[in-house]
Formats: C-alpha cells, structure tokens, sequence
C-alpha cells in the first residue's frame, strides 16, 4: 500500500513538472509579445504607387539613436519590431526622394509614408530603376556609370544604398551591424582601408542584410561585397 502511494505520489509530481513546464514555456512567448510591438507601413509617391528599396529607419525619440531599419518590398511595405511604451520616429528616406519622418503615436499599424520627389538632378532620376536589383536573398548595385558616385566618399555612396546608413563613417545595414565587409573576394579587417579609395573606383556592391550559407553560425549581422574597377587598386593586407 505504502509502496503504491509512493507510485503514485511520484507520477502526480512528474505530471505537475510537466504542466509547469509547459506553462512556462507558453507564458514566455506571450510575455515576450506582450513587451514588443509591431510597426509596419506603405511608402508610396503622391500618386500612390509603391516604393522599392526605401531605407526605413527606426529612431530613438529621445535622441535620434538608431534602434533598427530595413527595406520596403516591391509593394511599398516594411515591418519593424520594436519595445512597447516607448517613443519613435520612423524614417524613410530614398535617393529619388525626400526624406521623411513620421512620429510613432498610439497606432503603429499601416503608417503611411507619402513621398516628394527630390530636387536633384535628371540623370540621379533614373539611378534605382537602371542600378539596382533585387536576386534572393541579396541586393546588387550596379555602381560603374551610377550617379551617386559623383563627387562623394566610398562610405558616402555606401550610405546611399538600399538598407545602409552610413553614421560618422560607420555603416549600418538595416538597423544592424555591418559584420563583414569584402573587396574583391578579400575580407576587409581594417576598415579605413576603405578611405583609399573612390567611390568611382567600384564596380558593383552586394548587399546581404543577413550572413549567408558561405559563413558560420557566429557571424552576425549584414555582409557587404565590393567589387573594383579593374584599373582600380584593391590591394593591402587587409
């Protein structure tokens, strides 16, 4: 008898373990939603037609810190999580376009961005429709002939491609940190290396918000490949 409750004693508390565990395990994710919030929105022009590749930055309304970032689809959307009960400013800027900002108020859901075309000139126009492209899980700039070139730093025409942001020459990649950074199939370690060289002498850049299958687990955040000119010098130790 003695024995039989001891049987059972130990079932009932095994069967208690589980209940909690499951508990556990299906509060955390609840907890976990119920402290983050979803900001989503369109970008479209003023005749409403949807916006690719506008850079949506997620600010800090405090002070205009960079919390995270991403890139609007085909269709003109994008989504951003972010902590509840917390203030922000969302901003959407594009080459072709004024940059614009939007305060996060009550509603973060279907925020709608109406954008102004920029005063630049007619052959900056036409620069995302001919340079850029969307291929599975990366963005290719075509740079060789691209007007964002003219005139500017490498880091300051980085700073202009869909998704990248460069702050005080530090690039960010969608809200996120840029891990690594290859030139020619070389990967960059000194990244100052990059102020030796032009912004014409580029070819084309890849961009690829998430390390893919060619790294290992560990390395997080965006990647980056520039490919030179051929007359254009991508030597060093790197």
């Amino acid at each position: 008898m003695q024995k039989g409750f001891f049987i059972f004693a130990f079932r009932d508390q095994e069967t208690i373990m589980k209940v909690w565990l499951l508990f556990i395990f299906g509060i955390v994710p609840i907890i976990s939603q119920a402290q983050n919030r979803m900001i989503s929105g369109e970008v479209t022009d003023k005749e409403y037609n949807p916006i690719e590749f506008v850079t949506i930055s997620l600010l800090s309304a405090n002070d205009s810190s960079l919390i995270a970032g991403t890139i609007t689809n085909e269709k003109g959307k994008f989504t951003l999580s972010c902590e509840e009960k917390k203030d922000y400013i969302v901003r959407a800027s594009h080459i072709e376009y004024t940059t614009t900002f939007i305060a996060t108020g009550q509603s973060t859901n279907n925020m709608a961005f109406i954008l102004e075309p920029s005063i630049i000139s007619m052959e900056e126009v036409i620069v995302k429709s001919n340079f850029i492209r969307h291929e599975y899980d990366r963005i290719i700039v075509n740079m060789k002939g691209n007007p964002i070139v003219k005139g500017r730093t490498i880091n300051e025409a980085l700073g202009m491609l869909p998704g990248v942001i460069n702050i005080n020459d530090e690039l960010r990649l969608n809200g996120g940190t840029v891990s690594k950074i290859y030139i020619n199939g070389r990967e960059l370690h000194d990244r100052t290396e990059l102020s030796s060289l032009q912004a014409t002498d580029i070819e084309n850049v890849e961009i690829l918000p998430e390390a893919d299958l060619q790294h290992n687990a560990t390395t997080k955040g965006g990647i980056i490949y520039i490919l030179l000119k051929k007359n254009a010098d991508g030597g060093g130790n790197g």
